[in-house]
């Protein structure tokens, strides 16, 4: 029902920005949080977007509002509950329906990526290089959710950054250089 009720109104909203601006660029999020692509849909001019919170026990850890209580600290790769195992051969296996999409023309950008503030820095940071490194590959572009707050590099309050001074605000360096290189 959502996906069916998501097709409608992209269709009809991406008709209507085109009777006023035929070339407007237009980005539509995936299905189910962003984490489905939208096949049906592969109009010229429409970026199709996703997200990057998998393994969400990583990218959530401890973080207020999911339904998901953790059961261990998170490490990288990580081991789901059920055994199963995250590294960069997942993400890139996990990210097949998105290359699948891009294989036939349509343009793929990551709207909305992070990992929280209680995820250990180092493991933030080994699975953000993962994570980084395989939209790279694909020459997906992203916007990292946030820039300041507790996914972001200004102002994320982890207990473990060394954080430096800028405009008085908390920098998070590594976290910053990191996201320059790519």
């Amino acid at each position: 029902v959502e996906h069916d009720c998501l097709l409608r109104v992209y269709r009809e909203g991406i008709a209507a920005i085109r009777e006023v601006d035929p070339e407007r660029p237009i980005i539509i999020d995936g299905s189910r949080v962003g984490n489905d692509p939208i096949p049906e849909i592969e109009t010229p001019g429409v970026t199709q977007s996703c997200r990057g919170y998998m393994p969400f026990g990583l990218s959530h850890y401890l973080a207020p509002w999911p339904q998901y209580k953790p059961d261990r600290l998170p490490t990288w790769p990580f081991t789901e509950r059920d055994g199963r195992t995250w590294d960069a051969a997942v993400l890139e296996e996990e990210f097949t329906p998105w290359k699948t999409l891009q294989s036939r023309g349509v343009p793929v950008h990551c709207g909305e990526w992070g990992v929280y503030r209680f995820t250990p820095h180092d493991v933030a940071l080994a699975w953000m290089e993962s994570f980084l490194a395989m939209l790279e590959a694909h020459q997906v572009g992203w916007s990292l959710w946030n820039l300041q707050g507790p996914f972001g590099i200004l102002e994320s309050q982890r207990e473990d950054v060394a954080y430096e001074s800028f405009e008085g605000l908390q920098l998070d360096r590594a976290m910053l250089e990191l996201l320059k290189r790519y």
